[in-house]
């Protein structure tokens, strides 16, 4: 009797321990598979992000092919606006119509640290690859004086002449400097790729690339020409503005108006300005005229565009930049890609 009850209690105790071993299993399966749905979750989520910020991009894209404008300005870039519509009606919070889950923003950061929604053209900034030596010594003073960039007068000048023998096919003077560092490299002798290898430079440091990067590019015509409708004061002031004259092109800009033809810009900012302009000041601008620094319309435009899906709030980024073809608007090819 004693025997078989004994079996009877290691059998059970047998069946417990099975029992408890079977339920830690199938909780770590359980687990598991959790952690794997979530993932794929996840996964999942980034997808739909970043297709959201493609969308974006082609949005962008659909829009440039549409530009009825012959000008490009702060308020229309790149596009035309339609009446009663703002610009965050088109670039923010935009919803696909079969997929309610997420939307996508365009929007940039200008050089004033603020987001605005929409494209940012290129030829607003300096070109580091076709701006002559005297514009970028210029911007650089520029931002100097309003103490966005400290430094000495010294220093500027080696730092534009550093990058002019960096873009410069010929050898330079500044070899024998990136020969001698600790690993060595070559002086490029050709232009920029990126606006990163400015780093690479001598003279320039994180602090000073930071200072400068909103205001600097790679893109943009052959002539290096800048859009007076969307540059900044220091660009301005960088191709030869006295800054006086540089803020009455603003105060005029931010009345809503825009410069349709460069031929004319002194006399209608002379008509259209309280007090006008200076003689001084209209030679000045004829001067400029004659040095073909600038262009009412633009051509390359930068698309940052953000996938955002609206419950797990998981973001994909998209900064790209566009060519418009100028002779054929319908036409826009993406010539800068990056993923973030």
């Amino acid at each position: 009797m004693t025997l078989k009850t004994n079996k009877k209690g290691s059998i059970l105790i047998m069946s417990l321990w099975i029992l408890a071993i079977l339920s830690i299993l199938a909780m770590g399966l359980g687990f598991r598979s959790s952690i794997e749905a979530r993932l794929s979750k996840y996964n999942m989520d980034r997808l739909n992000a970043l297709y959201l910020a493609k969308a974006g991009v082609i949005k962008c894209q659909d829009l440039l092919s549409n530009d009825s404008n012959s000008y490009d300005s702060i308020y229309e870039c790149g596009i035309t606006l339609p009446p009663k519509q703002k610009l965050e009606d088109i670039f923010m919070n935009v919803k696909l119509a079969d997929d309610p889950s997420g939307y996508f923003n365009v929007c940039y950061n200008n050089t004033d640290s603020k987001s605005y929604p929409g494209m940012m053209d290129e030829e607003r900034k300096i070109n580091i690859n076709r701006a002559p030596e005297d514009a970028l010594k210029n911007l650089l003073q520029a931002l100097n004086g309003e103490g966005k960039l400290p430094m000495g007068a010294g220093q500027i000048d080696e730092i534009v002449s550093s990058i002019v023998c960096w873009r410069s096919p010929a050898p330079g003077v500044d070899d024998h400097y990136y020969e001698s560092l600790v690993p060595p490299y070559q002086c490029k002798h050709a232009f920029f790729c990126a606006l990163e290898e400015l780093l690479l430079v001598k003279g320039v440091n994180l602090e000073i690339f930071n200072s400068i990067k909103d205001y600097i590019t790679i893109f943009g015509p052959d002539d290096g020409r800048n859009n007076i409708n969307t540059a900044p004061k220091e660009v301005l002031m960088a191709l030869g503005m006295p800054e006086m004259l540089a803020d009455k092109v603003i105060i005029f800009r931010n009345g809503s108006q825009v410069l349709l033809d460069v031929n004319t810009m002194d006399s209608v900012l002379s008509s259209n300005l309280p007090g006008g302009l200076t003689d001084d000041e209209v030679l000045v601008l004829g001067n400029l005229k004659s040095k073909q620094c600038f262009t009412t319309a633009s051509n390359y435009f930068r698309i940052e565009s953000k996938g955002v899906i609206n419950t797990s709030k998981i973001e994909k980024k998209i900064i790209c930049v566009a060519q418009r073809d100028a002779a054929n608007k319908g036409v826009s090819k993406l010539i800068s890609y990056r993923e973030y």
